[in-house]
């Protein structure tokens, strides 16, 4: 399996993308943990181990994309484009435990309140909004995953065919006269 010069020109475009957000994310969630503490506010806390799991997610999606560029082996006949699989459930499996540890904190909150200073709070939590729809922003529109097609509709609905026997079961068949 060779890359084809626009694969690989997609796949350029698409790990520039993941590092540029990557270091916006990095950097801002910095700035969330600190506000967090500083304010009080587990909701900045909370969004910070989000912009975490989005950080840790784009990071192993960044790795994934670098490491699926090699040829297939001998070993690894498919290649290595699995690898983005992989970094999916461990993002997932990472997210699940950040929003258990939230849980719990804020359980913890309820019976024991904190104050919150809520202008900064407001402040720090509108900014990274303002991060995240960048970062939307700039990995919008790609569609990366190959799934070998010739064209932009390369499910099987879009083929005429199918459609044609698709109609016919939903419709019934025509019976002459």
């Amino acid at each position: 399996m060779h890359n084809t010069a626009i694969e690989i020109v997609k796949n350029n475009i698409k790990i520039r993308k993941l590092k540029i957000v990557l270091i916006l994310l990095a950097t801002y969630m910095v700035v969330e943990i600190l506000a967090g503490f500083y304010t009080g506010s587990l909701a900045l806390i909370a969004d910070a181990g989000h912009m975490l799991t989005d950080t840790f997610g784009i990071c192993i999606a960044l790795i994934a994309a670098i490491y699926s560029r090699k040829e297939a082996t001998p070993i690894h006949t498919y290649g290595f484009f699995r690898t983005e699989i992989l970094a999916s459930f461990i993002n997932s499996i990472v997210l699940s435990l950040l929003s258990i540890i939230i849980i719990y904190e804020a359980y913890r909150r309820i019976f024991e309140p904190t104050e919150i200073q809520s202008f900064p709070m407001i402040l720090v939590a509108i900014v990274g909004l303002i991060v995240n729809l960048v970062g939307m922003y700039i990995l919008r529109g790609e569609h990366f995953h190959g799934h070998h097609e010739n064209g932009p509709n390369h499910n099987k609905a879009s083929d005429p065919l199918f459609k044609d026997d698709t109609t016919k079961g939903f419709l019934g068949r025509r019976q002459k006269r």
